[in-house]
């Protein structure tokens, strides 16, 4: 290849290489643009939720999103999410009839 064939982006052995800085930069940057973006939410859906029966339930489907955005799951078995989820369906409902079968018994 000649001196003109030479395309822009291309770094010789042993010379900086600012665009792929930039882009590590960038692809780093996003990451934690998403993971600060569904942290915040995953707080104010905590907050909004705390007199429903779905209290760990809402934070366990932002966190199955969240790895389902950031990580290639395809080769994990579709089980593994569902069971995180009919896990912590099954806490909130268990927590929610003790809480009503405690107020029943108080009242």
């Amino acid at each position: 290849m000649s001196e003109g064939n030479i395309p822009v982006w291309w770094v010789g052995p042993d010379e900086f290489d600012l665009l792929a800085w930039i882009a590590i930069l960038t692809v780093v940057l996003l990451g934690f643009g998403i993971v600060h973006l569904y942290a915040r939410f995953d707080r104010w859906a905590e907050e909004k939720s705390t007199d429903t029966p779905l209290t760990t339930t809402i934070p366990t489907l932002l966190t199955v999103a969240l790895l389902y955005e950031l990580f290639p799951l395809d080769h994990f078995s579709i089980l593994l999410p569902i069971s995180a989820i009919v896990l912590a369906v099954t806490r909130d409902v268990m927590k929610y009839m003790s809480k009503k079968a405690s107020e029943k018994g108080m009242g």
